[in-house]
């Protein structure tokens, strides 16, 4: 289903548990399943593997670079206290003609007013050339501890950068997969045979001492 839930991140009405770590280090993490449903919304987190068959794709030629980037939110109805490394998996194939593609991953959290974005952290991946195949890229993000207000926005941006090599003689189409659901149904989600296809983000939360 969609993205409605509340986070909250007081006592008082509801029942929370937790792991031995998270409790000694005082941080739970929210599993945050990342697509797009034209017909809900644009990009957006979903708590469950629905199934939605998301996935992106985008051509890299010899003289050109691509730099494509997608935007995932969430709206806060209670106010939320982030703090700790949040983990990102981005699964990607990659179709390459000539030479490999040079990519890499960039995450940034931020937090959205309604009227302007705040950066809370930024991480990436290494910048490496892949040749034809499957890689899923993790990216890891220090959170400082940030309090998202109740009425704003967590927005997760999530760029991939596709770059010519150094001689200019690389070529070919990069898919970016999020499908909650881990279908791998139609294409090109039916080309991720040893990696799964949903985008998911562990989002590291204060627990209230």
């Amino acid at each position: 289903m969609g993205m409605n839930s509340i986070f909250r991140n007081q006592g008082g009405d509801y029942i929370a548990s937790y792991s031995y770590d998270e409790i000694i280090s005082a941080t739970g993490y929210i599993t945050l399943y990342l697509s797009h449903d034209s017909a809900i919304a644009p990009f957006r987190f979903y708590t469950e593997t629905v199934y939605l068959a998301g996935s992106y794709s985008c051509t890299v030629g010899s003289t050109t670079d691509q730099s494509h980037d997608m935007d995932f939110d969430l709206a806060i109805n209670k106010p939320l206290n982030i703090r700790g490394k949040a983990y990102i998996n981005i699964p990607c194939y990659i179709s390459a003609s000539t030479g490999g593609v040079d990519m890499h991953a960039e995450v940034t959290i931020k937090s959205w007013d309604g009227a302007s974005e705040t950066i809370i952290a930024t991480g990436s991946s290494l910048q490496s050339n892949y040749a034809s195949g499957q890689r899923q890229m993790t990216v890891i993000v220090d959170v400082p501890l940030t309090t998202i207000k109740a009425g704003e926005t967590l927005r997760v941006t999530i760029t991939v950068d596709q770059d010519r090599n150094a001689n200019g003689d690389n070529s070919g189409t990069l898919y970016v997969a999020y499908d909650p659901g881990n279908s791998k149904l139609g294409t090109p989600l039916s080309s991720f045979t040893t990696i799964d296809t949903n985008m998911i983000v562990w989002l590291p939360t204060k627990i209230n001492e």
